[in-house]
Protein backbone atom coordinates (compact mmCIF):
# COMPACT_ATOMS: atom_id res chain seq x y z
CA UNK A 1 0.00 0.00 0.00
CA UNK A 2 2.89 2.36 0.76
CA UNK A 3 4.33 1.72 -2.72
CA UNK A 4 0.98 2.59 -4.27
CA UNK A 5 0.83 5.83 -2.26
CA UNK A 6 4.37 6.72 -3.28
CA UNK A 7 3.63 6.03 -6.94
CA UNK A 8 0.39 8.00 -6.74
CA UNK A 9 2.36 10.97 -5.37
CA UNK A 10 4.80 10.70 -8.28
CA UNK A 11 1.91 10.66 -10.76
CA UNK A 12 0.36 13.70 -9.05
CA UNK A 13 3.62 15.62 -9.14
CA UNK A 14 4.17 14.78 -12.80
CA UNK A 15 0.67 15.90 -13.73
CA UNK A 16 0.96 19.15 -11.72
CA UNK A 17 4.48 20.29 -12.58
CA UNK A 18 4.85 19.30 -16.22
CA UNK A 19 3.29 21.26 -19.03
CA UNK A 20 1.48 19.19 -21.71
CA UNK A 21 4.30 19.57 -24.25
CA UNK A 22 6.93 18.53 -21.73
CA UNK A 23 5.16 15.26 -20.85
CA UNK A 24 6.07 13.94 -24.28
CA UNK A 25 9.64 13.50 -23.06
CA UNK A 26 8.67 11.83 -19.77
CA UNK A 27 9.84 8.37 -18.78
CA UNK A 28 7.59 5.44 -17.98
CA UNK A 29 8.08 1.70 -17.47
CA UNK A 30 4.58 0.97 -18.78
CA UNK A 31 3.36 1.82 -22.26
CA UNK A 32 -0.34 1.74 -23.06
CA UNK A 33 -1.84 1.88 -26.52
CA UNK A 34 -5.15 3.70 -26.37
CA UNK A 35 -6.67 6.74 -28.07
CA UNK A 36 -5.48 10.06 -26.69
CA UNK A 37 -9.01 11.50 -26.66
CA UNK A 38 -12.45 9.93 -26.56
CA UNK A 39 -15.92 11.44 -26.42
CA UNK A 40 -19.37 10.02 -25.67
CA UNK A 41 -22.82 11.27 -24.63
CA UNK A 42 -23.90 11.41 -21.00
CA UNK A 43 -25.52 8.16 -19.79
CA UNK A 44 -23.89 6.07 -22.52
CA UNK A 45 -21.21 3.40 -22.38
CA UNK A 46 -17.71 4.04 -23.69
CA UNK A 47 -15.51 1.26 -25.07
CA UNK A 48 -11.83 2.12 -24.59
CA UNK A 49 -9.50 -0.01 -26.74
CA UNK A 50 -6.34 -0.58 -24.72
CA UNK A 51 -3.28 -2.81 -24.66
CA UNK A 52 0.02 -2.44 -22.85
CA UNK A 53 3.67 -3.42 -22.88
CA UNK A 54 6.46 -2.97 -20.38
CA UNK A 55 10.00 -1.71 -20.56
CA UNK A 56 12.60 -4.46 -20.59
CA UNK A 57 15.14 -4.27 -17.79
CA UNK A 58 12.53 -3.14 -15.29
CA UNK A 59 10.79 -5.64 -12.96
CA UNK A 60 9.31 -8.13 -15.41
CA UNK A 61 5.61 -8.50 -16.08
CA UNK A 62 4.72 -12.15 -15.37
CA UNK A 63 1.48 -13.28 -17.02
CA UNK A 64 1.30 -16.29 -14.67
CA UNK A 65 0.81 -13.98 -11.68
CA UNK A 66 -2.46 -12.32 -10.71
CA UNK A 67 -2.67 -8.95 -12.43
CA UNK A 68 -4.67 -5.88 -11.44
CA UNK A 69 -5.47 -2.78 -13.47
CA UNK A 70 -6.27 0.68 -12.16
CA UNK A 71 -7.67 3.77 -13.85
CA UNK A 72 -6.55 6.95 -12.12
CA UNK A 73 -8.43 10.21 -12.70
CA UNK A 74 -6.37 13.40 -12.95
CA UNK A 75 -3.29 11.58 -11.65
CA UNK A 76 -4.51 11.22 -8.07
CA UNK A 77 -7.94 9.57 -7.70
CA UNK A 78 -8.25 5.83 -8.28
CA UNK A 79 -11.70 5.46 -9.85
CA UNK A 80 -11.37 1.81 -10.82
CA UNK A 81 -9.25 -1.01 -9.38
CA UNK A 82 -9.89 -4.49 -10.82
CA UNK A 83 -8.90 -5.96 -7.45
CA UNK A 84 -11.97 -4.32 -5.84
CA UNK A 85 -15.59 -5.36 -6.31
CA UNK A 86 -16.95 -1.95 -5.32
CA UNK A 87 -15.41 0.89 -7.34
CA UNK A 88 -16.30 4.60 -7.53
CA UNK A 89 -16.85 4.34 -11.32
CA UNK A 90 -18.62 1.46 -13.09
CA UNK A 91 -16.12 -0.21 -15.43
CA UNK A 92 -15.17 -3.63 -16.73
CA UNK A 93 -11.64 -4.41 -17.91
CA UNK A 94 -10.16 -6.98 -20.31
CA UNK A 95 -7.81 -9.91 -19.64
CA UNK A 96 -4.80 -8.18 -18.13
CA UNK A 97 -2.66 -11.35 -18.15
CA UNK A 98 -2.87 -11.16 -21.96
CA UNK A 99 -1.92 -7.45 -21.83
CA UNK A 100 -5.48 -6.50 -22.75
CA UNK A 101 -6.59 -3.43 -20.80
CA UNK A 102 -9.60 -2.69 -23.02
CA UNK A 103 -12.19 -1.13 -20.74
CA UNK A 104 -15.94 -0.67 -20.88
CA UNK A 105 -17.02 2.45 -19.01
CA UNK A 106 -20.72 2.34 -18.05
CA UNK A 107 -23.25 5.16 -17.57
CA UNK A 108 -21.01 8.16 -18.29
CA UNK A 109 -21.67 11.24 -16.19
CA UNK A 110 -20.50 14.82 -16.80
CA UNK A 111 -18.16 14.55 -13.79
CA UNK A 112 -16.33 11.69 -15.56
CA UNK A 113 -14.91 14.10 -18.17
CA UNK A 114 -11.23 14.24 -17.21
CA UNK A 115 -7.72 12.96 -17.86
CA UNK A 116 -7.06 9.30 -16.92
CA UNK A 117 -3.87 7.29 -16.41
CA UNK A 118 -3.60 3.48 -16.48
CA UNK A 119 -1.65 1.43 -13.91
CA UNK A 120 -0.73 -2.28 -13.77
CA UNK A 121 0.11 -4.23 -10.62
CA UNK A 122 1.53 -7.72 -11.20
CA UNK A 123 3.55 -9.14 -8.31
CA UNK A 124 6.68 -6.99 -8.03
CA UNK A 125 5.84 -5.26 -11.33
CA UNK A 126 3.94 -2.06 -10.59
CA UNK A 127 3.88 0.73 -13.16
CA UNK A 128 1.76 3.64 -14.36
CA UNK A 129 1.92 5.10 -17.83
CA UNK A 130 2.31 8.75 -16.85
CA UNK A 131 3.28 9.78 -20.37
CA UNK A 132 0.06 9.06 -22.27
CA UNK A 133 -3.12 9.99 -20.42
CA UNK A 134 -6.52 9.33 -21.95
CA UNK A 135 -8.75 12.43 -22.13
CA UNK A 136 -12.47 11.65 -21.89
CA UNK A 137 -15.08 14.22 -22.86
CA UNK A 138 -18.75 13.70 -21.97
CA UNK A 139 -21.35 15.52 -24.07
CA UNK A 140 -24.49 16.78 -22.30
Amino acid sequence: MAALSENMLIVMLLSVFFLPGVLESCSSHLFITTPKKMEAPIGSCLWIPCSFSSESGFASFDSSKETFGLWIKDGSNVVFNSRMSNNPYPMKIGNLNKRNCATLFFDLQMSYAHKYFFRIENGPYKATDVCKPLHITVKG
